[in-house]
């Protein structure tokens, strides 16, 4: 009975969950800013990573002096180059890129990294660079380019690169649930994984929809040169991003660093000036073409 009179009204938790859904984290606006930010993450990472997978090559061609045309995000060059393609100079310059992505990317992602914006960065770079090895097969079933060119010259029989690139893709498949729960632990507040509903929405925003957006973006990139091998890599994400084969939530105790909640410090029209500026002038600065 003493208990019963002394024990004060819970009126503080339904105002509270009101506060936290609508000022709080799960707000609409904070939503809208994580999903602008790992859009732009996304965007960025997926371009450096072209970047360097041309550079290398470029690198490469150079020093087996074989002619070319460079930009930022594509390599050209006739197979009638004044150099003998030899199968080991093919899996060099071809092949070689994509495993070391492959293998940087596992290294990124033991990294343990206290502030949750460059948690997110390097979670994202992980995944591109480990999926580039697996998606360069699956391009390389179509188009005889990139890693296709190796892979080709690996495996000539379309059958067997088929069923490799299956398999692989199963593999890649089957861990989804492990990359949800990698995006999970970029979370910056405890209110995401609160319950189920709030981690399938902070998947949405953080991961879903800013592949959406980005693969998107990335296709203006690939257009004009018409690097059909990198739409396959960006639109192949597809088969682990979306809910498609597999739609579990991994629940694991995480922990959560103190860190700044606001993602944004700037206000929206400087922002999107600022991200619409850096995408448009590296649009640009890719259409230029240097011939070596």
């Amino acid at each position: 009975m003493y208990q019963t009179l002394n024990k004060e009204p819970d009126i503080e938790k339904p105002v509270s969950s009101f506060l936290n859904k609508t000022e709080g984290e799960l707000s609409k606006r904070a939503l809208y800013e994580l999903f602008l930010l790992s859009a732009f993450i996304f965007t960025m990472s997926a371009l450096l990573i072209q970047f360097l997978m041309n550079l290398q090559t470029a690198i490469l061609l150079r020093h087996y002096s074989i002619s070319f045309t460079y930009s930022l995000f594509s390599v050209n060059f006739t197979s009638v180059s004044g150099a003998k393609w030899i199968p080991l100079r093919i899996y060099i310059v071809y092949g070689i890129v994509a495993l070391e992505l492959f293998f940087t990317g596992i290294i990124l992602l033991l990294f343990k990294i206290k502030n949750w914006k460059v948690k997110l960065v390097f979670t994202w770079l992980a995944f591109l660079m480990i999926h580039t090895l697996p998606l360069g097969m699956l391009a390389g079933i179509y188009f005889y380019d990139g890693f296709g060119i190796a892979y080709t010259w690996l495996f000539q029989n379309i059958i067997v690169r088929v069923l490799i690139t299956l398999a692989v893709l199963l593999i890649a498949i089957y861990f989804r649930p492990y990359w949800i729960f990698r995006f999970l632990k970029t979370a910056n507040s405890k209110e995401y994984l609160n319950d189920e509903l709030s981690r399938e929405k902070y998947i949405r925003y953080c991961f879903i929809l800013p592949w959406c957006l980005g693969a998107g973006i990335v296709s203006a990139f690939a257009l004009p040169h018409l690097t059909w091998v990198w739409f396959v890599f960006i639109f192949g994400l597809g088969i682990v991003v979306l809910p498609i084969f597999s739609k579990t939530i991994p629940f694991h105790e995480i922990l959560i660093y103190k860190s700044e909640k606001k993602i944004f410090a700037f206000r929206y029209p400087l922002l999107y000036f600022i991200m619409a500026a850096a995408t448009g002038v590296i649009w640009l600065i890719s259409l230029i073409r240097i011939f070596f």
